[in-house]
Order: C-alpha cells, then structure tokens, then sequence
C-alpha cells in the first residue's frame, strides 16, 4: 500500500511542480513576445509616419557614403555634424534634434522605448515602398542588404493585397499607412534577430525548465520515503496490534467454550448456555478473519503461484454453496467459459470464491437469486457474483462496501441472524485480490422486476429489488 502510495505522491509531485513550471514559463516567454511586438509595431509606425525614414537628422547618411561627401568631392557635413574619420563616442557628443522634447523637427516622434541614438537606425534593418492608385510602387532599400529587389517587391505584393494594416510576414513586420487617398506607404523591418532572440529564450526557459522538474523528481523520489516513514511505522504498528490481539483472544475464547460445554454438561442446555457459545463462535470467527486480513496486508508483493484451470476450479469452490442456496430457498447458478486459465495462488483464489459467494447467500433476498460467472475478455478473465436483494444501498454505500467493519445500515437495522455480518470478509476479498495482482468493484443498482428477469428468468419474487454484482478481474496465463 505504502509502495503505491509513495508512487502516486511523487506522480502527483511531479505533474504539479511540471503544469507550475510550464505556466511560468509560457507566461515569461509571452510577455516577451508582447514586448517585442509592441516595440516591432511601434518602429514601423513611426517610419510609415516619416515615409520610410528615421525622424529628423536620424536618417543623416553618414560621411563619405556613396561618394556624396568626405574625399571623394561631395559637400562638407552640416554644421554640428560630425567631420569625416571623426568618431562619435557617445550619444551625448552628438545630441539627436528634438531628442530633449521627444519630438524632432521632422515627422513623427521617436518612441520613449527606443534608443535615441545615431547606432539606432544602423541596428535597424528594413525597406519601404510608396504605392500609388495604379498599383505603381517605389521601392527603398538603402536600409537592408540581405533582401534582393525581386524578393522585396514580392513581399511588398503580398502585404499590400490584404486587409490588414500591420503584421508579420517571412518574419517582416509591415505597417500600412496611406499618406492620401492615392498614396500609402508600406514599410517592412527584418525582426528576424529579434525573432532568434525569442526562440533562443524560449529553449533556454524550457531546459531550465525541465532540469528544474527532473531536480523536483529527485527531490521528491528521495523525501517521499522520509515524509511517509512515520504513517509507515503507524500502520504497521496497527497491524501488528491486530494480529498479537488476534491471538491472544483465541486462549480466553477456548477456555469460555470449553467451560460452556462442561457447564452445560453439569446443568443441562439452557438458552444463556447456547446464547454464550453462538457468541464464542461469532467472535473466533471475527478473530480468525482479522488474523487472516493482518497476514494478507503484510506485504503488497503480488502472490506468484501456478497456472490452474480457472473454470474448473471455480465450479469445485462454488459448488457447496449450491447446496446452501438450495437449503435456504434461493436460486443459485454457476456459469463459466471453457479453458480459461490463469497464474495465481489457486487457495487464495478459492478463498476469493469461498467468501464472494457466503456474501451473496447471506445478503440476498428470501426466494433471492445468485448467479456466478467466469468468462475471458482479452488478456484478462473477468470473474463476477450478482444476487438480488432487498437491502437499499447508495453511491456512498457502495464507495464503503470493502472497508473494515462496514455495513449497510439497512443491513444493520435486519432482525435476521444470518446477516449479522462482522463487516470484514468483503475487506478480506478486497486484498486477496490484490495479492493475486488483478481488481475488485462493485456496484448496486435498483432495478425492475422485468430487468431482474433478464438476468435470472426463474426469479419469483414479484417486487423491484437491487442487484449486487461484485466484478474481478485477474490476468491470463503468460503466454
């Protein structure tokens, strides 16, 4: 039990440390995308708003470039502006127009967000076109240099003839803007480094991640054992309670007996004398099922036993009981499949059998019906006992039926002896199973006289009543 319930722990551990890590991560990775779009639209708004160029003397081109300046005859810079082989060390040697109030001269003003300095629009690679009513265009592209003419206009073809204004294309953020009503301008910038970033951060957030988890796995696999050892202890401690109690009840328990028969020996049967001795008998059956329920529980090891006809040997363990049934007034039937054979402790299966069939007996209705079946579906051979009866039972009944002690209360409140039960065997039942490495349910549903029938055609009784059904199911023989 401790076994399973360490591994779910760690399970439960694992997947709660791993949705919490994912969404961390997720959360991280799109606040940057939102981040990077938002800077992205606001570049390519506020060149769309300058027709493709930088605001103010940002879009300056720097000295002797394309032979305009410099030494090669082109006019001297601008006042204020930088000699050529000078180099601007710092953007405060070269202050960029209108940066004091975040509007230029020229155009739109530069974004808050944005670096206001002349590296800027060196860092920034993009191109732009001005589209006239005729579908004519004037391509710009002395800002980018790994994008050919062909593959610019194709790009600028494609944004142009859909509805939206902005977006991405071929990692391209594009903005629309129409300057009149036959001219709008199309500006295009490359986020494809920006883009890099952002996987490269993603795949680094999803390592750290999943170390993150393993670390957590290993954590827990190591601390569970600690965290559990005390309930461990608790319950074997209870367990072996159980059992030193077990035995030293059977001693006063014999002697009580014993002393019953001499007295009644001496004085003649009398009610208190018998009353004593169905309550002696009660109670060693109490005693040796709660020894048996002990041992079964002692390890969670499934049994590895022979491979036996189980068809067979469920008709040899059912078999008196038929005879019982029979005394009583009930209906009882056994149905089984041919060949089918399974590997276990065959006298666990038996046991199995032995009580599944006493609790049918006992808590079935008078004139009731029993039925007991094996067939084989698969890799598994499903074992099942239905009777009717006329106790009620709800959802949270069911839910109890193989806890200790347990009993339905209407089954508590019967004036009939026969069914004053100790609540243990179907406990015991449920970790026999367990032992033999397969599963028990069980169910109780209410049902009509007429769906009674369906299942068992001879039942007399005319009334609706519930069906219990009990389903194991157990694994073939290997190969």
């Amino acid at each position: 039990m401790f076994k399973k319930l360490r591994i779910k722990f760690i399970i439960i551990g694992t997947i709660a440390v791993a949705v919490s890590v994912m969404a961390l991560i997720c959360a991280i990775n799109v606040v940057n995308y939102i981040r990077v779009d938002k800077e992205t639209t606001d570049i390519v708004r506020m060149l769309a708003d300058n027709k493709g160029h930088f605001p103010g003397d940002m879009d300056a081109k720097k000295p002797g470039e394309n032979g305009e300046n410099g030494e090669n005859g082109g006019e001297a810079p601008a006042a204020g502006e930088p000699a050529p082989g000078e180099i601007l060390t710092s953007p405060e040697d070269k202050p960029v127009q209108g940066a004091d109030e975040g509007v230029p001269e020229n155009g739109a003003p530069i974004p808050d967000n944005m670096f206001r300095t002349r590296e800027f629009q060196y860092e920034t690679r993009f191109f732009s076109a001005e589209i006239t009513a005729g579908s004519e265009y004037k391509l710009n592209l002395s800002h980018i240099a790994t994008i050919s003419e062909e593959e610019a206009a194709k790009l600028i073809s494609i944004v142009a003839s859909g509805k939206k204004t902005t977006g991405y294309t071929n990692e391209y953020k594009y903005y629309i803007r129409n300057i009149n009503d036959d001219k709008k301008i199309v500006v295009m910038m490359d986020c494809s480094s920006r883009f890099d970033n952002l996987r490269s951060t993603a795949g680094i957030s999803l390592s750290v991640g999943a170390i993150g988890i393993i670390i957590m796995f290993i954590f827990l696999s190591l601390a569970t054992k600690k965290i559990l050892q005390p309930v461990e202890e608790s319950e074997t401690k209870q367990k072996q309670f159980i059992t030193d109690a077990s035995h030293e009840l059977k001693t006063p328990l014999t002697v009580i007996s014993t002393n019953m028969d001499v007295l009644a020996m001496d004085t003649g049967k009398n009610e208190w004398i018998e009353g004593t001795k169905e309550q002696v008998v009660k109670m060693r059956d109490m005693v040796n099922q709660m020894v048996t329920l002990s041992r079964l529980e002692e390890s969670e090891d499934v049994v590895k036993g022979s491979a036996f006809r189980a068809d067979e040997v469920t008709k040899e363990a059912a078999e008196p009981f038929l005879a019982v049934a029979e005394y009583k007034g009930k209906e009882m039937v056994v149905v089984t499949a041919d060949n089918i054979t399974i590997t276990t402790d065959e006298s666990l299966y038996k046991q199995l059998i032995s009580i599944l069939c006493d609790n049918a007996i006992k808590y079935s209705d008078e004139e009731g019906s029993i039925k007991v079946s094996l067939e084989k579906k698969g890799r598994k051979a499903i074992l099942q006992v239905i009777n009717t009866s006329d106790l009620a039972a709800t959802k949270e009944d069911v839910k109890h039926l193989f806890d200790r002690f347990y009993r339905i209360d209407s089954a508590r409140t019967k004036s009939d002896e026969e069914r004053n039960g100790n609540g243990i065997g179907l406990s015991i039942a449920n970790a026999t199973v367990v032992r033999m490495g397969g599963r028990i349910s069980a169910s109780a549903n209410k049902v009509t006289k007429e769906q009674i029938r369906e299942i068992f055609p001879n039942y007399k009784v005319a009334e609706d009543r519930y069906i219990y059904a009990f389903t194991v199911t157990l694994p073939l023989k290997d190969g």
